[in-house]
Protein backbone atom coordinates (compact mmCIF):
# COMPACT_ATOMS: atom_id res chain seq x y z
CA UNK A 1 0.00 0.00 0.00
CA UNK A 2 2.92 2.33 0.71
CA UNK A 3 4.22 1.72 -2.80
CA UNK A 4 0.88 2.72 -4.25
CA UNK A 5 0.80 5.96 -2.27
CA UNK A 6 4.40 6.72 -3.28
CA UNK A 7 3.56 6.09 -6.94
CA UNK A 8 0.54 8.38 -6.78
CA UNK A 9 2.57 11.05 -5.02
CA UNK A 10 5.33 10.90 -7.67
CA UNK A 11 2.75 10.99 -10.46
CA UNK A 12 1.11 14.07 -8.95
CA UNK A 13 4.49 15.78 -8.45
CA UNK A 14 5.48 15.03 -12.05
CA UNK A 15 2.17 16.32 -13.38
CA UNK A 16 2.47 19.45 -11.22
CA UNK A 17 5.99 20.12 -12.46
CA UNK A 18 4.89 19.63 -16.08
CA UNK A 19 1.94 21.99 -15.72
CA UNK A 20 4.14 24.62 -14.01
CA UNK A 21 6.85 24.35 -16.68
CA UNK A 22 4.28 24.66 -19.46
CA UNK A 23 2.68 27.68 -17.81
CA UNK A 24 6.09 29.34 -17.30
CA UNK A 25 7.03 28.73 -20.95
CA UNK A 26 3.72 30.08 -22.24
CA UNK A 27 3.96 33.18 -20.06
CA UNK A 28 7.52 33.90 -21.31
CA UNK A 29 6.35 33.51 -24.91
CA UNK A 30 3.33 35.78 -24.33
CA UNK A 31 5.50 38.43 -22.68
CA UNK A 32 8.09 38.33 -25.48
CA UNK A 33 5.36 38.59 -28.11
CA UNK A 34 3.76 41.56 -26.33
CA UNK A 35 7.12 43.32 -25.98
CA UNK A 36 7.83 42.80 -29.68
CA UNK A 37 4.41 44.17 -30.66
CA UNK A 38 4.89 47.15 -28.34
CA UNK A 39 8.26 47.92 -29.95
CA UNK A 40 6.69 47.86 -33.42
CA UNK A 41 3.87 50.18 -32.31
CA UNK A 42 6.33 52.55 -30.63
CA UNK A 43 8.54 52.68 -33.74
CA UNK A 44 5.53 53.48 -35.94
CA UNK A 45 4.39 56.19 -33.52
CA UNK A 46 7.84 57.77 -33.44
CA UNK A 47 8.02 57.76 -37.24
CA UNK A 48 4.57 59.35 -37.46
CA UNK A 49 5.52 61.98 -34.87
CA UNK A 50 8.68 62.81 -36.80
CA UNK A 51 6.59 63.31 -39.93
CA UNK A 52 4.20 65.59 -38.06
CA UNK A 53 7.09 67.59 -36.61
CA UNK A 54 8.60 67.94 -40.09
CA UNK A 55 5.31 69.13 -41.56
CA UNK A 56 4.80 71.61 -38.72
CA UNK A 57 8.32 72.98 -39.10
CA UNK A 58 7.92 73.32 -42.86
CA UNK A 59 4.57 75.10 -42.48
CA UNK A 60 5.80 77.69 -39.97
CA UNK A 61 9.38 77.41 -38.61
CA UNK A 62 9.04 80.28 -36.13
CA UNK A 63 5.84 78.96 -34.58
CA UNK A 64 7.34 75.46 -34.46
CA UNK A 65 10.41 76.69 -32.53
CA UNK A 66 8.19 78.69 -30.16
CA UNK A 67 5.93 75.69 -29.44
CA UNK A 68 8.89 73.33 -28.97
CA UNK A 69 10.38 75.84 -26.50
CA UNK A 70 7.14 75.68 -24.51
CA UNK A 71 7.28 71.86 -24.65
CA UNK A 72 10.83 71.98 -23.30
CA UNK A 73 9.74 74.23 -20.45
CA UNK A 74 6.84 71.95 -19.58
CA UNK A 75 9.11 68.90 -19.52
CA UNK A 76 11.66 70.75 -17.36
CA UNK A 77 9.15 71.92 -14.80
CA UNK A 78 7.64 68.64 -13.69
CA UNK A 79 7.19 68.34 -9.97
CA UNK A 80 8.51 70.97 -7.59
CA UNK A 81 11.30 72.43 -9.72
CA UNK A 82 13.00 75.79 -9.95
CA UNK A 83 14.35 76.91 -13.27
CA UNK A 84 16.87 79.68 -13.82
CA UNK A 85 16.99 80.87 -17.41
CA UNK A 86 19.21 83.31 -19.23
CA UNK A 87 17.15 86.09 -20.80
CA UNK A 88 18.44 85.16 -24.26
CA UNK A 89 17.51 81.46 -23.92
CA UNK A 90 14.71 80.25 -26.23
CA UNK A 91 12.52 78.98 -23.36
CA UNK A 92 12.70 82.38 -21.66
CA UNK A 93 11.87 84.10 -24.94
CA UNK A 94 8.86 81.80 -25.39
CA UNK A 95 7.51 82.96 -22.02
CA UNK A 96 8.15 86.64 -22.60
CA UNK A 97 7.07 87.06 -26.21
CA UNK A 98 3.78 86.29 -27.89
CA UNK A 99 3.63 83.48 -30.41
CA UNK A 100 4.79 84.49 -33.87
CA UNK A 101 2.19 85.41 -36.46
CA UNK A 102 1.34 82.49 -38.75
CA UNK A 103 3.13 82.54 -42.07
CA UNK A 104 0.28 80.72 -43.80
CA UNK A 105 -3.33 81.80 -43.85
CA UNK A 106 -5.51 79.66 -41.58
CA UNK A 107 -8.20 77.58 -43.22
CA UNK A 108 -11.78 78.81 -42.74
CA UNK A 109 -13.86 76.63 -40.42
CA UNK A 110 -15.13 73.54 -42.19
CA UNK A 111 -12.75 73.97 -45.15
CA UNK A 112 -10.40 71.19 -46.20
CA UNK A 113 -6.68 71.99 -45.74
Amino acid sequence: MADSAETVKKTVETATATVKATADKESRIAKATAEQEAAVIEAKAKAEAAGIYGTAYTADPELYVWLRSLDALEASLSGNARLILATDAPPFQALMSPPPKPTVAPHPPGAQP
